[in-house]
């Protein structure tokens, strides 16, 4: 629930003589019951306003620029599409009612195991969904994490087509890489197995076992244009998942993974399955950093000057050099 509140930012939104106001509720989409207590998050360009619903699922908001406001509702138990979510023009001096519709929320839990059918615990579980308009997007949710006993649990979810997607901690070794792996077990998307789930449903058994493929590596060089050896920070994306809506912008949902070079520029990858990797090479910090900044997350994700891109199909990569191009 922590995660899901923090969508709802109190920004003041400016105000003037001309306001408009707005008012609506918030109600099951099954059984047209009130639903009480329910945060309503108003939405314009670059702002946004929260309020909770009343005993009778009922919500105001007042003095509001007139333009055109989005709206979204979050209730533990139920779920909101905000594919399906109101949209209202407001005009100056005048009051708009809405109305806010919400299923009861489906479930998806299941485990995660590695192929000796042990449980693994810190594995990321996301939710994938299918649109009916076709293609694929994801739920405004964050990730779950299996637990010790390798058992996950992501709910809220609104009726609809999903597929299911672990993915394995960074965590490297030279000889084997752990996939990400779609239910019911298999790397490829086109292969996974979609869950179709209807209002208040619970999916169990929903069960992942990891899979693994021979791991490689890239080593090289990080130079300055002068082709000395330079101490650098490398970045590259770990993982990437590529959703797409007919008709609308695609999107990206990745993982950034970063080292630093040794002090002669030398570093080495491992622990990499096939596929492209681009590497870009940042200013080293004073130390690897806990977390990585957004900006560097956003110069890995769309790169800069200093990438490159290296393919790893089936043989392990030497001799990179990267040229490090400053921030210029």
């Amino acid at each position: 629930m922590a995660t899901l509140l923090a969508i709802a930012l109190l920004v003041t939104l400016p105000q003037g003589d001309a306001t408009a106001s707005l008012e609506g509720d918030v109600r099951d989409a099954a059984s047209d019951a009130p639903i009480p207590n329910a945060f309503v998050v108003l939405s314009a360009a670059g702002a946004r306003k929260t309020t909770v619903s009343d005993g009778e699922g009922r919500f105001a908001f007042a003095d509001l620029p007139p333009g055109r406001y989005s709206l979204a509702a979050v209730k533990e138990g139920f779920a909101f599409d905000p594919t399906t979510g109101p949209v209202a023009m407001l005009t100056a001096r005048r009051a708009t009612a809405v109305h806010i519709a919400m299923t009861r929320a489906a479930v998806i839990a299941g485990e995660v195991r590695d192929e000796q059918g042990t449980p693994r615990s810190g594995i990321s579980v996301t939710v994938i969904r299918r649109p009916k308009a076709g293609g694929t997007e994801m739920p405004p949710l964050e990730p779950a994490r299996t637990n010790q006993r390798g058992e996950f649990r992501v709910d809220m979810l609104p009726p609809g087509e999903y597929l299911v997607l672990a993915s394995p901690p960074d965590k490297r070794t030279s000889d084997a890489a752990i996939m990400p792996t779609y239910f019911p077990s298999v790397t490829d998307q086109k292969s996974a197995a979609t869950l179709t789930l209807v209002a208040g449903q619970i999916a169990t058994g929903v069960n992942v076992t990891m899979q693994s493929a021979p791991a490689y590596e890239i080593a090289g060089t990080v130079v300055d244009e002068q082709g000395h050896p330079v101490r650098a920070m490398i970045t590259f994306v770990a993982q990437s998942i590529q959703t797409w809506v007919p008709n609308q912008s695609a999107g990206l949902r990745v993982r950034v993974s970063a080292l630093v070079t040794r002090p002669d520029g030398t570093f080495r990858i491992t622990g990499l399955g096939s596929g492209s990797y681009r590497l870009t090479a940042l200013p080293a910090p004073a130390a690897p950093p806990q977390q990585l900044p957004p900006d560097v997350m956003t110069a890995a994700v769309n790169g800069n000057r200093s990438t490159l891109q290296v393919d790893v199909h089936d043989v392990s990569v030497n001799g990179v050099t990267v040229v490090f191009r400053g921030t210029r």
